[in-house]
């Protein structure tokens, strides 16, 4: 307030206590109906003097009027009530004791002033009468934002663009604040540490924010800070101080990397057969715990005469872990000690085959073929020479075959060769094949277990799709009380697992996500092996048939999420994931045309590289609308896929889990969360009918999540790092209100 405001104001409080005294002497001869008089009192204002005496005590009837002189700039203004002109204003009869006010027209001095980094100006003409209006322009310095706007010290909106109006009252001073723009701080950690306090709150563009380390354990070594990716992936070194300072440009990413300071090696025994060193099947030596570590592929290290290599186990005699060739381990504080699983092959004379033009084709069995525990091994050569293909029909309608082992080295799978093999449960597949027929396994109704034989180099490791073998191994080995998210890709670009880890601390999180091309019928199938008592189990699909489990999705890219990683195979029902085995040859076709080359995924936030243990999308992502997403159907919600999330809520129940449904961000600019909650009514109702919420109860609603186009990057589902934390933030809240979280 101006020193004239105050001033003013300090004259107003005396005229007023003036007034109360000269009513309180007046009033036995003041009261109207009594004495015929009243007293009347007009309030002084800025900007005119009082000429007559005030106040002033007239016959009851008699007009009230006072004689007054303007100040320059000041000038009578007609006014509901009042009458007048320059010198002298008029109120009407008196009818009782009044106070009277009257403020007069001023032409107002603007003035506008800055508070930061940037420039403001008065536009609109000077000066300007009282109920005009008035027009500033600002303009922030770059990498500045305006933060807020007052007149006379009185806060206003926000006004969109660059210009702000208002009606003026009298002089003014129009205050303008500019701040740094809003940057997002992202912090994460490789390997066994982490950050003491994960920076969670805003930030601007300029300050210094503030991060320090800890460790898991007494182990670790912390190797310093990174920009924008860890030290392993090249980032820009910042300091080998545990305590960083860092400046803050714009969206900014860091890394605290760590290093064990022990190392352990993975030891294969052939377990009876033997090792002869082929080049890319090197030893798993100096192994940092925590770390994930792919086993050798079967390239030919490992033989045994009249054996078959499925995989490696954790005990001699198969009873232990089973791990598929190529097969993923993550790394504990000690060695590991592995032996090949050998498969016995089916005796050579049990075969009937011919000779095709580069090796033999299988055609069947013989008729006194015997199956040792009714598996049929496939021999890689028959009297010396290659076994290349089964042929049409080979084992049809061989109803005493549980599992089939095909070996490396086999390439085609000829037409209906295992049809109507309605006993047939467990298939061993290689990656040699280029053939494979449609109705290879026709009717094959009670097949639900499939292994791969992995003999190829991976060529998908680098890419997004392949962190789902990351997203698994955590899902297996966290240790402790989940909050497990389950979803599509919305999540991966749309979760900051740190801000909830520190809302929830008793509780690890799980990013358990993976795109829509997936599908969610696969993710059902490895929570059921996996969750366990105590953990939390929040849904949140896209609004897509594959993510409401309506469908399979049938895609061939769904390999690339499994190629790092087979033994997720070993926990997933074929049953229910048919689609697979009509993928898999086409797969390995695409995957043959990348080898020589090894293509990598340069886009960052397509690489694996880009996320962090826990799940999340972690790389800078800018805004790249505008896009328009649609509101989900009522048509998507279907009893087979509601039947899918029941039957797996009904066994997480009796395990000790809590399932929850909440729902991805839909992009839509200027809609509230009410307006989208009232045109979601539909969905939402049907949902509500056909999830068991006594197995699965729904914290949130469609409309929690509207988002404007400000805070998705490259599609309607992916969030910005800024759009990620406040969808989290809107999680968290829906996550404390539904009462899950046990203290």
């Amino acid at each position: 307030m101006r020193r004239s405001d105050i001033l003013f104001a300090v004259l107003l409080s005396i005229a007023a206590i003036t007034a109360s005294v000269c009513k309180t002497h007046l009033e036995p001869m003041s009261h109207a109906g009594s004495s015929g008089y009243a007293t009347v009192f007009l309030v002084p204002d800025k900007g005119m003097d009082i000429l007559s005496e005030n106040p002033k005590t007239v016959p009851v009837g008699e007009e009230v009027c006072f004689d007054v002189a303007f100040h320059p700039d000041y000038y009578y203004e007609e006014k509901e009530g009042v009458s007048g002109n320059s010198t002298t204003l008029f109120f009407g009869p008196a009818s009782s004791d009044k106070s009277y006010y009257y403020k007069p027209g001023h032409l107002c001095d603007i003035h506008a002033f800055v508070n930061g980094a940037g420039k403001a100006s008065i536009t609109t003409p000077l000066p300007v009468p009282t109920g005009g209006s008035a027009t500033a322009t600002f303009s922030p310095d770059e990498h500045r934002v305006l933060s807020a706007v007052s007149v006379n010290g009185v806060p206003y909106p926000l006004p969109s663009g660059d210009s702000f109006t208002f009606t003026v009252r009298d002089d003014s001073e129009v205050e303008f604040s500019f701040i740094g723009e809003p940057v997002t701080l992202a912090a994460f950690t490789k390997g066994p540490g982490y950050i003491a306090s994960p920076p969670l709150a805003d930030h601007r563009y300029g300050e210094i924010a503030e991060l320090s380390v800890s460790y898991d354990s007494a182990n670790a070594v912390f190797e310093g800070w990174t920009e924008d990716l860890p030290l392993s992936e090249s980032g820009t070194f910042l300091t080998a101080d545990e305590e960083l300072k860092i400046p803050l440009k714009g969206d900014t990413v860091c890394f605290a990397n760590f290093k064990s300071s022990h190392t352990y090696d993975v030891n294969i025994d052939p377990n009876g057969g033997t090792f002869t060193y082929v080049s890319g099947n090197e030893a798993l030596r100096d192994c940092s715990p925590s770390t994930l570590y792919n086993l050798p592929a079967d390239n030919g290290s490992f033989k045994r005469e009249g054996y078959v290599l499925t995989g490696y186990n954790t005990k001699p005699d198969g009873s232990g872990t089973h791990h598929a060739p190529g097969a993923m381990i993550s790394m504990p504080e000690n060695n590991v000690d592995l032996y090949c699983e050998w498969a016995k092959i089916t005796p050579e004379e049990y075969f009937t085959y011919r000779m095709g033009k580069k090796g033999l084709i299988i055609t069947g069995l013989t008729d006194d073929a015997i199956l040792e525990d009714d598996t049929l091994c496939i021999p890689q050569s028959i009297d010396g020479v290659q076994v290349l293909a089964i042929g049409p029909e080979a084992f049809r309608l061989r109803r005493d075959i549980e599992t089939v082992i095909i070996p490396t080295g086999i390439d085609d799978l000829g037409e209906s060769c295992f049809s109507g093999c309605t006993g047939l449960t467990t298939l061993y597949l290689p990656e040699t094949l280029k053939k494979y027929s449609p109705s290879a396994f026709n009717y094959t109704y009670a097949l639900s277990h499939l292994h791969i034989i992995a003999s190829l180099p991976r060529v998908y490791d680098y890419d997004y799709d392949s962190a789902l073998a990351d997203k698994f191994m955590r899902l297996k080995n966290t240790e402790g009380r989940r909050i497990i998210l389950v979803g599509g890709s919305s999540l991966t670009f749309g979760i900051n697992s740190p801000m909830i880890q520190t809302s929830f601390p008793d509780y690890q999180v799980v990013n358990f996500s993976c795109s829509y091309r997936y599908g969610i019928i696969p993710l059902l199938d490895l929570l059921e092996n996996n969750v366990r008592e105590g953990d939390i189990v929040i849904f949140a699909p896209e609004y897509i048939d594959t993510m409401y489990a309506n469908s399979e999705s049938g895609s061939v890219a769904n390999w690339e999420y499994l190629e790092s990683n087979y033994d997720i195979l070993e926990e997933m029902d074929l049953k229910e994931n048919r689609s697979l085995l009509g993928t898999f040859v086409p797969y390995l076709n695409g995957k043959r045309k990348i080898i020589p080359g090894k293509s990598i995924n340069s886009k960052a936030a397509y690489s694996r590289s880009g996320m962090n243990y826990q799940g999340d999308l972690i790389t800078v992502r800018n805004p790249g609308g505008p896009f328009k997403a649609s509101l989900p159907s009522e048509n998507l919600i279907t009893s087979g896929g509601m039947e899918h999330f029941n039957s797996l809520c009904y066994k997480l129940n009796a395990k000790g889990a809590v399932c929850c449904f909440s729902f991805p961000p839909i992009c839509i600019d200027g809609m509230s969360r009410e307006e989208a909650d009232l045109s979601t009514r539909p969905f939402s109702d049907r949902l509500s009918s056909m999830l068991d919420t006594d197995c699965c109860r729904i914290i949130s609603t469609p409309g929690t999540y509207v988002m404007s186009n400000g805070y998705f990057y490259d599609n309607a589902s992916h969030l910005t790092i800024e759009g990620a934390a406040i969808r989290t933030g809107r999680l968290i809240e829906d996550i404390n209100a539904s009462g899950v979280i046990q203290q």
